[in-house]
């Protein structure tokens, strides 16, 4: 009896116990930590740079954009804010520094981070300080830096950062330039931007090796300013590598110590070592047939204090790849090794066990507390958490300059711009915490493992029951029971059973059985078919109340459904994710607020299908959404997009647009895009259409042209969907275009982006069948409107248009009084009332602009108004 016992319970939780620890320390060490997956991509020309910077510091990323161009164009900076709308452009007159990149910094305390971009000329080097409030006075406007033997130059800009180095009101910008020793010259400068005073330090020999480090290492309220170097050829002495220490002034502290040998380098980081802040210095090779490492520690002095010769097969370098001073990283290319500050190894983690891979950055790309530290190989970025327990891959180009930047949203999670050449990717990137990375996770793996382990015994003895049952010649009953419980469908089987007998192992015996398990999944199937067949047979009305009414949530719901033919022609597909989305959505509401007031308004706009939902005194947090695996499957299965705003002391708004076109943007190939030609005479208005459009993957600019003429000279060899026109043209004209197009090529739509709206060439323009109008003072997304409007078969008309020509499409017949308002949709009527804009609404009810725009077009629907201005004029009156 003992024995029993211990076969079937001791053994197997023993095995179970050892078993459940073993793969949750798989699923511990081995589970992905992060989500990511690509937004955004595209190729870049006219030598483009994309950058992404909180500029005012509110928690929102905007976006820089840098041209550099040819040597016909001057380079020029745009700048966009979060919501991507176009903010203010500088142009430059020299030309590019092309190995440097755009920093970013707040100088002067005001929490406005300045940009500062350095330019070169035939024999000069600039550097220009700008403002982003204001693009028509930079702060620093072509300030001098150093002379250059010529402008083909490879120039090498190191950017350090802003410190307070001689404690002023503002901080000094540091950096270090290289113009090609030794022919000219590599130095250390500090910037004083208010006073425009600049300093250099002493000729550094060698090339200059990051990271630079600037602290106040003697405690004496001063910063010093650590610097290091690759080895030289000196005359007499082989070649020799130095590091040294210079004060706030830039003068030497600690004269350069020279390391006189083989081809080397020096990197350093500050370290603090029985309460004494020393300076870390290792001495290695650069050649991979002379391997040495030699690590000492240095105090202010230039004494060394300790020192520890490595033996290591590849050359190492030091890493500042966190802030702590009681520990050195060093870093062989494929593996980090960890050190205490008495030089003892603590750890290594292996970071590529194939090719050699460069460190980058140690950044903060999660948003959350720890930083992440990035490394780069020929096709990859290698990212790991702080603790180098976990990593993440990116495939990249392999070929270009490394633009690496956060773009940040306060209400989501941090998304990656990266640009290898004129590649350049954007990704949303977040860390994981779903259930998969809670304790209770690992503890129901313990468990489930140890049930298995337990019962396992309990069935193996029944299998082995059934397998003597089977050979003793009973099969006969079995094939009763199942004739009974299966029915028709499984009764035809039983004529084959019995013609196999008792030859039950043969293979016509396995496949009988294949086919009974497939006709019972088809029995099975069949209730869901009817379900769904009766859900498809049902009005979309219908099932929205019938949600309403079965729902099993504690919310009290208000539905404000559009007009029933609105809904008559929604696929099956959207119609079940909308009602299998708002079943969740119920669910987290009420979550978070017991018997809360909910108004929820489905309306179709054009191409998409709102769900506005407008929760009373409740906080929503967007994580619960964004990283919901339910909400995350349904919005990706119909192109959705969520966005959430919660209103001080009113409430939360949910809204969500779902596409109701199911070819996905990312899908979209070249035989499905909109394929446009744009005619425009002026320059810069038809570099940026083009730039517009290239950024829209539904869409392809086929062709640009300057008049009619060229436009035609196009359709001569491209297929073309969509012509966009000026109507002020040298030669042929939009309006002369226009007519041509309609005769020759009916089948091509017009759209007339002007400034001039006059009735005389309107009516002519109708005439000729142009089926948009977008004035040059709309917002530029009305023109990406307008394309995919009238591509889908409709016309379109901006709001100046409609207001001056009266387009506004109004049904006398029906009512315009403000009782089919919601309460928030009310608020925003008054303060249109009040001659407030769209953006001044947004700011004062705390709504982003997209949320506002959404409820606008409700409102202009359910007023029948025809745009912004006879919403006024109703607020007014009533």
């Amino acid at each position: 009896m003992i024995r029993k016992r211990i076969s079937y319970i001791f053994h197997p939780l023993v095995i179970g116990f050892l078993l459940s620890l073993s793969v949750i320390f798989v699923f511990a060490r081995y589970l992905p930590r992060y989500n990511y997956y690509l937004i955004e991509e595209a190729q870049l020309n006219n030598k483009g740079e994309v950058y992404y910077f909180d500029l005012n510091n509110d928690g929102n990323s905007e976006k820089l954009h840098y041209y550099h161009y040819d040597r016909i164009f001057q380079p020029t900076l745009y700048l966009y804010d979060a919501n991507d709308n176009f903010k203010s452009l500088w142009n430059f007159f020299e030309s590019p520094v092309e190995n440097s990149k755009i920093f970013v910094g707040d100088y002067n305390n005001d929490s406005i981070k300045e940009i500062y971009i350095f330019t070169k000329q035939a024999d000069s080097l600039f550097l220009y300080v700008l403002d982003p409030e204001n693009d028509r006075k930079p702060i620093l406007n072509r300030k001098f830096i150093s002379n250059i033997s010529s402008p083909d130059i490879d120039i090498r800009i190191n950017l350090i950062g802003l410190y307070d180095l001689n404690h002023k009101e503002n901080k000094e910008f540091l950096f270090t330039v290289d113009v090609g020793y030794p022919i000219e010259s590599r130095k250390i400068f500090s910037l004083d931007i208010s006073n425009e005073d600049l300093i250099s330090s002493q000729e550094l020999h060698a090339d200059i090796i990051f990271p630079i480090i600037v602290e106040d290492i003697n405690s004496n309220g001063n910063l010093e300013i650590v610097m290091s170097n690759k080895s030289i050829k000196v005359i007499g002495n082989g070649s020799e590598s130095h590091f040294m220490v210079l004060n706030n002034n830039l003068e030497y502290l600690v004269k350069p110590i020279a390391f006189i040998g083989g081809a080397s380098q020096i990197t350093a980081k500050t370290i603090i070592s029985d309460e004494e802040k020393l300076i870390a210095v290792l001495h290695s090779g650069t050649d991979s047939d002379n391997v040495f490492n030699n690590l000492m520690l240095y105090n202010l002095k230039g004494e060394i204090v300790k020192e520890l010769n490595i033996e290591n097969k590849y050359n190492l370098s030091i890493v500042n790849i966190n802030d702590s001073h009681n520990t050195l990283y060093l870093f062989s290319g494929k593996k980090i090794y960890k050190y205490s500050a008495g030089l003892k190894k603590l750890k290594t983690t292996v970071v590529s066990r194939k090719e050699k891979v460069e460190f980058v950055k140690y950044l903060d790309l999660s948003g959350d507390i720890g930083n992440e530290l990035i490394f780069k190989d020929s096709s990859q970025l290698i990212i790991y958490n702080s603790t180098l327990k976990h990593k993440s891959i990116l495939n990249i180009a392999n070929v270009g300059k490394l633009i690496l930047s956060i773009e940040k949203n306060i209400f989501k999670s941090n998304n990656i711009s990266i640009q290898i050449g004129n590649k350049w990717s954007l990704y949303s990137f977040s860390k994981k915490r779903d259930f998969f990375f809670y304790r209770m996770f690992y503890f129901a793996i313990f468990i489930g493992i140890m049930f298995f382990s337990l019962i396992t015994p309990w069935l193996k003895s029944k299998i082995k029951q059934i397998k003597i049952l089977v050979a003793g010649g009973n099969e006969k009953d079995i094939y009763v029971e199942i004739e009974d419980n299966i029915e028709e469908k499984i009764s035809g089987l039983k004529s084959k059973v019995n013609k196999i007998g008792s030859n039950l192992k043969s293979d016509s015996f396995e496949k009988i059985i294949d086919e009974i398990d497939e006709t019972f999944e088809e029995i099975k199937s069949i209730p869901k078919k009817i379900s769904e067949n009766y859900k498809s047979h049902k009005k979309f009305n219908d099932r929205i109340l019938e949600l309403i009414d079965n729902k099993k949530v504690s919310i009290n719901l208000n539905l404000i459904l559009d007009s029933e033919e609105h809904f008559e022609e929604l696929s099956i597909e959207v119609e079940n994710s909308i009602i299998e989305y708002l079943e969740v959505c119920f669910r987290i509401v009420s979550a978070h607020c017991n018997n809360c007031n909910v108004v929820l308004q489905i309306v179709q706009h054009n191409n998409s299908i709102n769900l506005l939902m407008e929760i009373d005194d409740a906080i929503i947090n967007l994580k619960d959404f964004e990283e919901n695996e339910e909400i995350l499957s349904i919005l990706k299965k119909v192109n959705g997009e969520i966005e959430i705003d919660n209103i001080i002391e009113i409430g939360a708004i949910i809204n969500t647009s779902i596409s109701l076109n199911t070819k996905k943007s990312e899908s979209i190939s070249g035989k499905d895009k909109i394929k446009i030609i744009i005619a425009e005479d002026h320059d810069v208005s038809l570099f940026g259409l083009t730039s517009l459009f290239k950024t829209k993957k539904d869409i392809e600019v086929v062709g640009t042209a300057r008049n009619g003429m060229e436009v035609l000279k196009i359709l001569e060899t491209k297929s073309v969907d969509i012509v966009i026109t000026d109507i002020s043209m040298p030669g042929m004209d939009g309006i002369e275009l226009s007519a041509k197009l309609k005769t020759e090529y009916s089948q091509i739509k017009v759209i007339v982006f002007t400034m001039y709206l006059e009735n005389w060439f309107t009516e002519q323009l109708v005439d000729n069948g142009v089926r948009g109008f977008v004035s040059k003072n709309s917002k530029i997304i009305e023109l990406i409107e307008a394309v995919r409007n009238v591509y889908g078969g409709s016309n379109y008309y901006c709001p100046q248009f409609k207001s001056k020509f009266g387009f506004n499409g109004n049904n006398k017949d029906k009512s315009k009084k403000l009782d089919s308002l919601t309460k928030t949709e009310m608020q925003i009527v008054m303060q249109f009332g009040e001659n407030n804009t769209k953006e001044q609404i947004a700011t004062s009810m705390h709504l982003s602009k997209k949320i506002i725009d959404v409820f606008v077009a409700n409102i202009l629907l359910k007023l029948n108004a025809g745009d912004e201005d006879e919403i006024i004029r109703i607020a007014k009156k009533q």
